[in-house]
């Protein structure tokens, strides 16, 4: 490692490198007014090429000020890998990626990591590891995340199909979304992602909808694996395919939407569903409010006026939820 300072024109920037989406212009000015108050306090990291490895927004700013020489530490890499990793970790230690930004870098993270530290063979030591500890804690300890919430925005990135997470960068769809859709097959999630942005579904509703595939794929498989087993057995007893002891309906032809064998979702139907909930739930927290008030308070001490009252209102009310309920199930 060689520290010192050099022209800003020998440095050369490779944008391709670059894992930050964002607009960086705005902050780029505040920067520069640190720099001219108190210098680059943190050097930029090249190569032994003079090609940059991390610290583009304070080379950004050195040249916004008109600077000539800039602080920096030369270090020699082992591998292109260890320097695109050096460069990933400079930029998850500084906490300022935005969400998808992060998802991004914390996969590609991974992949690096990977290739330049296999897994090892179960319970064999691992002599010469250079970093023992497993990606999880290590990114752990350098970003300050909890594994699990590594591990889910990893998944966001490598589990989700192409136009799931092109739908993501464009703020069509949330995180949850996808945290529902990972959950199917790539070849499924496009179709769900048609649904939700058609019918704009919420995160909840996504749920909803992924469970009954889910269930129907269950479904599928369970009558697939009775009958094998039914044909596996009538060729051990000799009997005809047609005497099997269960007998299994015909497979339906496979929708035009995409579902081929989860069939399609009745999504009216879960909406009514989820709409009917969500009344049942406001009912009742009115009861648990009413139970908690005539806890605190004394029989004795309420007046039989408003008993009178409030067994008018509930009336008014089971009549008007009564109501709602009847024209959400038509």
């Amino acid at each position: 490692m060689e520290y010192r300072n050099l022209n800003l024109d020998d440095i050369k920037v490779r944008q391709k490198w670059n894992i930050r989406d964002e607009v960086i212009s705005e902050t780029i000015h505040s920067l520069a007014e640190s720099i001219k108050a108190i210098g680059v306090q943190n050097p930029i990291i090249v190569n032994e090429s003079l090609e940059l490895v991390a610290g583009y927004r304070r080379l950004c700013a050195c040249r916004k000020l008109e600077m000539t020489e800039i602080p920096a530490r030369i270090i020699s890499y082992e591998s292109n890998e260890h320097e695109r990793l050096a460069h990933i970790d400079e930029n998850l230690q500084t906490r300022s990626l935005s969400p998808k930004n992060l998802d991004r870098a914390l996969s590609e993270r991974k992949a690096i990591w990977v290739k330049l530290y296999p897994t090892p063979k179960k319970g064999r030591p691992r002599e010469d590891c250079k970093t023992p500890k497993s990606f999880e804690r290590e990114t752990s300890d350098l970003t300050g995340q909890h594994e699990a919430e590594i591990r889910k925005r990893i998944s966001r990135v490598d589990r989700a199909s192409q136009k799931v997470r092109l739908a993501y960068e464009a703020d069509l769809i949330k995180a949850g979304h996808i945290d529902e859709l990972i959950r199917l097959p790539e070849k499924y999630q496009d179709v769900v992602l048609q649904k939700i942005l058609a019918k704009f579904l919420s995160i909840a509703e996504t749920r909803v909808l992924i469970l009954d595939i889910i269930e129907k794929k269950k479904n599928d498989i369970c009558r697939d694996a009775v009958r094998k087993f039914n044909a596996a057995d009538a060729a051990k007893s000799g009997k005809p395919t047609d005497e099997q002891p269960i007998t299994i309906p015909a497979a339906a032809e496979p929708p035009e939407d995409g579902f081929k064998q989860f069939g399609d979702v009745d999504i009216p139907k879960l909406e009514r569903v989820v709409a009917t909930k969500r009344i049942d739930n406001h009912v009742r927290s009115l009861n648990n409010l009413m139970v908690k008030y005539i806890k605190e308070h004394a029989w004795e001490n309420i007046d039989t006026s408003i008993i009178s009252d409030l067994d008018a209102n509930l009336a008014v009310l089971e009549a008007n939820i009564l109501a709602i309920r009847a024209a959400i199930s038509a």
